[in-house]
């Protein structure tokens, strides 16, 4: 069997404001990675989330590597994050706690540089002019003040030791971290220099809730709550597709306009989108996600369609636009590691599967055939993607699962045997396992949930772990939405929305399977 995986596009960049990052003059976190222009920074409450690096100009920046092996910044970006000041304009003396560039015209003599004032001791740097320092593990380094195609640039651990900052380079994930001098970096670090994962609570929920069925559920910015968003609008709507930003929350109404609301407050409203010339859309969509700090969604042309072009757009609306000229539905989002993937699947064949690698936002092909060059998938409903695994279930309500010898996102052609997609009509208990009519993947534990309604109407939903398929729970058809959730003290939990009534049932997995405690939670 081979797997192809295609570039077809590379799509448009991130647009957030690094007004965030700016706003807390007291000090910044950040945690990059070279050559990407999102980062994860710190909140007001020291959270983590993301945000994209621009400069003044609203240029988007990233950090680059040279060949000498330091990690560059731009100028004034890193030293308005390290909590110096732009005295661009102060013609005398630099006060202390700024910086400045002097170009040819200004430059005492003519040499375009750098000047830094900080605890009371002056820097200055000729453009491409070589210097050395040390760094605080007596490590001499030889570095410049780079001008990259009219942008300045800066060695950031320079910039950090005359700051008394820190700059942190993890070789294993490839993370360069800039932490301001004024800030505990036990705040948002682990002694082994990992991310506090209690720090990461709109960083973990964002892609995590985007991938449960249509459903109200949702967790609150506690990290701990199950809700149901529903309950907290006149009327209780019929509300799907739930994803949120801290405390907004973007969600799908039953007339399937993108609407909002703040958390503990009632009621929503439907959301406004302009493009980046000022023009209103009114949209009606099938999907919205929040992803590092925008939002994508699969526009629908009707009431009811689950099929529509897919769309991003900032968090305030502005900068609409669409992605690519195709039909798409089964929009899903996948963390690995530290990196993100959107994956969707093309109306037109209902067979062709694409990837968008969220930090480049390039868009992929997938394709897997049998050693006749045959499309493996055909007459997709809805589809998973988990490690080495590819789960999709066909309009008839069979499941069919692919097992691959790599990870899907980081293999180009692979050929496997035939005998590794397996179609599943029972469980491993001999239960018949046919009309299945949803999946929900749970990429913190590499679990498939599928629920299944039999000929009386009851709803059963069974986990797949290690080829396996074992009924999870039982109910009745009043439990209209199931969702699995991570809380913050690192539970997991089973939720279903029954009636006007949240059920949550604490989950504990063990040795790849998964055991339900007996007593359940509710939560209204």
């Amino acid at each position: 069997m081979n797997i192809k995986i295609k570039v077809i596009a590379a799509l448009a960049v991130f647009a957030v404001s690094l007004s965030q990052v700016q706003a807390y003059a007291e000090g910044v976190f950040l945690c990059m990675r070279a050559n990407e222009s999102v980062a994860i920074t710190a909140d007001e409450n020291n959270n983590l989330k993301y945000i994209e690096m621009k400069a003044s100009n609203d240029a988007v920046v990233y950090p680059q590597i040279s060949t000498d092996g330091n990690t560059y910044l731009p100028f004034r970006f890193i030293c308005e994050a390290a909590g110096l000041k732009d005295a661009a304009d102060i013609p005398a003396d630099l006060p202390d706690g700024c910086f400045r560039y002097l170009d040819e015209a200004h430059a005492y003599d003519g040499i375009p540089k750098v000047e830094i004032r900080c605890g009371g001791k002056y820097y200055y740097h000729n453009i491409n002019e070589s210097f050395q320092y040390e760094t605080d593990s007596g490590d001499v380094r030889t570095v410049s003040i780079y001008n990259i195609r009219g942008s300045i640039y800066m060695p950031m651990a320079y910039l950090a030791k005359i700051t008394g900052s820190s700059a942190i380079w993890q070789e294993d994930l490839g993370q360069i971290m800039f932490i301001s001098g004024d800030l505990d970096r036990g705040e948002f670090l682990q002694e082994n220099n990992m991310l506090r994962r209690d720090k990461e609570i709109f960083m973990e929920f964002d892609y995590f809730n985007n991938n449960i069925i249509d459903t109200p559920l949702y967790l609150k910015s506690d990290g701990i709550t199950v809700q149901n968003l529903s309950l907290e609008i006149t009327d209780f709507p019929k509300v799907k597709s739930v994803t949120r930003s801290g405390r907004d929350i973007y969600y799908i109404n039953e007339n399937g306009v993108v609407s909002i609301k703040s958390e503990d407050i009632n009621d929503g409203a439907p959301f406004s989108f302009t493009d980046k010339d000022g023009n209103s859309f009114e949209v009606l969509a099938d999907t919205v996600m929040v992803v590092q700090n925008k939002l994508y969604g699969v526009q629908i042309s009707a009431n009811g369609e689950k099929y529509g072009r897919l769309f991003s757009a900032n968090l305030d609306g502005t900068e609409f636009g669409y992605l690519n000229e195709q039909n798409v539905y089964n929009l899903i989002l996948k963390k690995d590691g530290i990196d993100l993937y959107m994956f969707y699947c093309e109306a037109a064949t209902k067979s062709t599967i694409h990837m968008i690698k969220v930090s480049t936002m390039d868009d992929y092909e997938i394709e897997i055939t049998n050693h006749n060059y045959e499309n493996v998938f055909r007459d997709i409903k809805q589809f998973a993607v988990g490690n080495k695994t590819i789960y999709w279930l066909d309009e008839s309500g069979v499941l069919h699962i692919t097992n691959t010898e790599y990870a899907v996102e980081d293999i180009e052609i692979v050929r496997v045997d035939d005998g590794n997609t397996k179609i599943f009509t029972e469980a491993g208990s001999g239960e018949t396992l046919n009309n299945i009519i949803s999946m929900n993947f749970d990429y913190i534990n590499n679990v498939l949930y599928v629920t299944q309604v039999d000929d009386t109407y009851k709803v059963f939903y069974y986990t797949n772990k290690n080829g396996m398929f074992t009924r999870l729970e039982s109910g009745y058809e009043e439990f209209n939405g199931v969702a699995l959730f991570s809380n913050l003290g690192y539970r997991d939990e089973y939720a279903k929305a029954k009636g006007y009534r949240i059920v949550v049932t604490p989950l504990i997995y063990e040795n790849g399977t998964i055991k339900v405690i007996e007593s359940e939670v509710m939560r209204y």
